[in-house]
């Protein structure tokens, strides 16, 4: 996976700012209304998070592209986003997660007194604790 179809995932942002961590690492953040997303690199790509109040019909299309990089199969990654978010609608203190290849994709609700906001999470296998 590298930067280049990363960002191509989200065209709704065009302006990307780039800040770098701690332990050298690379965090790029991209963030329109309702919808933000965040590349964190190093030698290689260490993780995706995107942070979304809704899915409307673009910000799907957006996320589906995303998941489409880890699991290769547009049916698995429509399955996920789905089950996932049945998950945590039921479940808002849990995160619903699955293990692919090289990278682990989690989604998790994160409730606010007056709304909910999601995160999805994509982080390469090796970072995991």
């Amino acid at each position: 996976m590298i930067l280049a179809e990363i960002t191509a995932c989200f065209p709704s942002i065009s302006d990307w700012e780039d800040s770098y961590l701690a332990d050298r690492g690379q965090r790029l953040l991209g963030n329109i209304p309702g919808f933000k997303a965040e590349i964190i690199l190093g030698d290689k790509i260490r993780s995706i998070g995107i942070f979304f109040d809704n899915i409307d019909p673009k910000s799907l299309s957006e996320i589906l592209s995303a998941l489409n990089l880890i699991t290769a199969d547009v049916k698995e990654s429509l399955d996920f986003l789905e089950t996932g978010s049945a998950f945590v609608v039921g479940n808002p203190n849990m995160p619903y997660q699955r293990k692919y290849q090289d990278y682990s994709a989690k989604i998790s609700r994160i409730q606010a007194i007056d709304a909910a906001t999601y995160f999805l999470s994509i982080q390469a296998n090796a970072d995991l604790q």
